[in-house]
This record gives C-alpha cells, sequence and structure tokens, in this order.
C-alpha cells in the first residue's frame, strides 16, 4: 500500500511510434511497519490492442531515478 500519494507530473509522448502517457508519483510505501519513501515513473501505452504498463519504482531522493527509468524505459521495444 502506498500513503501520502502525490503526482509529480504527467505527460503524453511518443514511444515505440505509439502514443504514450507518462506519470510520476511520490509516497511512501508500508511494509510490517517500516517505510520507505519512493518515487516513480509509469508508461502506458497500447501495442496491437494491448495495455502495457511500464513501472520503475527507487527511493525517493535517489537523484538518479529520471535518468536511470529513462534509460531503462527506452531500452524496450515491441515487435511486430
Amino acid at each position: 500500500r502506498i500513503n501520502r500519494f502525490q503526482k509529480t507530473s504527467d505527460r503524453l509522448f511518443s514511444f515505440n511510434n505509439t502514443q504514450a502517457a507518462e506519470l510520476k508519483y511520490t509516497g511512501v510505501y508500508d511494509i510490517n511497519g517500516d517505510s520507505t519513501e519512493i518515487s516513480i515513473t509509469q508508461w502506458f501505452c497500447f501495442w496491437k490492442q494491448r495495455l502495457y504498463t511500464i513501472t520503475y519504482t527507487a527511493q525517493k531522493g535517489n537523484n538518479r531515478h529520471d535518468a536511470d527509468a529513462r534509460k531503462i524505459m527506452e531500452s524496450i521495444r515491441f515487435r511486430d
């Protein structure tokens, strides 16, 4: 469960020659009483009538979150 959810940005862009949406948000992830602040980037797009979701999660305060997320997520390619 994510508490203190806060959307930080959203945008539309082209990914794998199709339109995609990006959501970025932060929150606090609680598991068995231990709390960790996290940052999440998610991409959503349709490819051949299927919805794909790509998610990258890191501890909040990781100043490489955006660069790491983009590098990994952009490496994903859909094939015919």
